[in-house]
C-alpha cells in the first residue's frame, strides 16, 4: 500500500533562511521588506509599491524592536502572505501601497520581477515562493 502525501503546503520552519532584522516602523506578519542601507546593519523597511521584496516578515513588532524575517533567496521556501486581490498559481506579486502584496502587472516589453504564486486562496492570502 502506498503512502498518502499532503499536496503542497508551507515548508517547515527548519527550511530556508531566517534573519533577525531591524525596522524603524511597526511591522506585522507577512509584510514585504527591503534591506535599507540608511537604517544600518540588518536594517529593513516595508517595501514600496511595485518593489520586489528582499524578505517577508515572519514575526513583526513595534518600531526599533528586533523582528524575524524570511529572506527571499530565490526559491528556498514558501510563505503565506496577504494579497489585495485574489490571485492564482503562476501569478507574480509585488509590494502594494498598503504594505501587503498585489498582483504584478507587466507589459510585453518588461520582465516580471515579483514573487511566484504557488497557491491563491479566496480569503485574499496566497502561498508564494521566496
Amino acid at each position: 500500500m502506498g503512502a498518502i502525501f499532503k499536496r503542497g503546503g508551507i515548508v517547515p520552519e527548519m527550511y530556508g533562511l531566517s534573519l533577525t532584522v531591524y525596522a524603524d516602523e511597526k511591522t506585522t506578519e507577512g509584510q514585504p521588506l527591503v534591506f535599507d542601507a540608511e537604517a544600518g546593519d540588518y536594517g529593513v523597511k516595508i517595501a514600496s509599491q511595485g518593489e520586489r521584496p528582499d524578505a517577508v516578515v515572519k514575526v513583526g513588532d513595534d518600531a526599533g524592536v528586533p523582528i524575524s524575517a524570511y529572506v527571499v533567496t530565490g526559491g528556498s521556501r514558501n510563505a503565506k502572505v496577504e494579497v489585495e486581490d485574489v490571485v492564482q498559481v503562476g501569478d507574480k506579486v509585488v509590494a502594494s501601497s498598503n504594505g501587503i502584496f498585489e498582483k504584478e502587472s507587466v507589459d510585453e516589453s518588461a520582465e516580471a520581477k515579483g514573487l511566484l504564486v504557488l497557491k491563491g486562496n479566496e480569503n485574499n492570502t496566497a502561498e508564494v515562493l521566496i
